[in-house]
């Protein structure tokens, strides 16, 4: 299994999860940072990012962590989903399955190669399609045909 360290990244009380890593041994290996300004030290030093979310509308998060290029392991809700086609520009596992979740990020780690592509199709995907310039070039003709109807 390939060495891995786990940031879990945001707010919000994580004294609980803290008491399970301490629980499973794995203090090392995880590490909660709370609150971050420099959140792109966070892409930038990531080879992989994970949302495993139950309930998520279309997450900033995972668009950010796309921009940079990083391969994303995405629970199968809605949100998700409507961003992340399943081993093509991430890898979709289904919601509160922590085996297939691990599985995921663990073939992810071992072979750069899938990686690698997952993550400049991320990229590619997010640019063309959530770019604040993309979003922009499709509004404007919406914008423009609404303008024209009420003249």
């Amino acid at each position: 299994m390939p060495h891995a360290r786990l940031y879990a990244v945001g707010g919000g009380d994580s004294s609980e999860w803290q008491k399970f890593v301490t629980a499973k041994g794995i203090d090392g290996t995880v590490v909660f940072t709370g609150t971050v300004k420099d959140i792109e030290r966070y892409f930038s030093e990531s080879s992989v990012f994970l949302l495993p979310s139950r309930v998520e509308g279309m997450s900033n998060a995972l668009l950010e962590a796309q921009m940079w290029g990083l391969a994303c392991v995405v629970s199968d809700i809605p949100g998700n989903k409507s961003v992340v086609t399943h081993e093509v520009n991430g890898l979709v596992v289904p919601v509160n399955q922590a085996q297939a979740l691990a599985d995921a990020v663990v073939c992810l780690l071992g072979d750069g190669e899938l990686r690698r592509r997952i993550g400049r199709v991320a990229r590619e995907t997010a640019i063309g399609k959530y770019s604040i310039q993309s979003v922009v070039d499709r509004l404007i003709p919406v914008y423009q045909d609404i303008l024209t109807a009420k003249e």
